[in-house]
């Protein structure tokens, strides 16, 4: 048995940077990371037979052992249930929303930097590291 907390920091451990290209025009996939981070996510705590598994069949294996409302999903990224849910499975194989209803740090990272930006431009004003 494997705590889900463990093997997910492994993956959190190795982000891979490229991946935000994938989200830099799709406003799509920003929306349902922001609404990803506002769910409640549920997940078993250990996790049996992960050990001997590739990372692929580990990441997999932790999507699985986790819950979360779809339809609530759709709602606060204003999308369909569709939509959402290819978004997600891309965002997922991407490796830019994790199963316990977190982001990538260098997502999050990004989308600050954005906002920031937006706001300095639109009011004119500075924001705050």
């Amino acid at each position: 048995m494997s705590d889900f907390i463990s093997t997910l920091n492994l993956f959190k451990s190795k982000e891979q940077i490229e991946s935000l290209l994938a989200i830099l025009h799709d406003k799509t996939l920003q929306d349902v990371m922001i609404a990803w981070q506002n769910m409640k996510v549920s997940f078993n705590k250990e996790i049996e037979n992960i050990d001997n598994l590739g990372d692929h069949e580990r990441w997999d294996l932790l999507w699985s052992n986790s819950k979360w409302d779809s339809n609530l999903l759709s709602t606060l990224c204003g999308l369909g249930v569709n939509d959402t849910n290819r978004a997600i499975l891309r965002l997922k194989g991407l490796r830019l929303i994790y199963p316990d209803g977190t982001i990538s740090t260098s997502a999050a990272q990004y989308m600050r930097t954005e906002v920031k930006a937006i706001i300095q431009k639109n009011l004119g004003t500075k924001t705050s590291k």
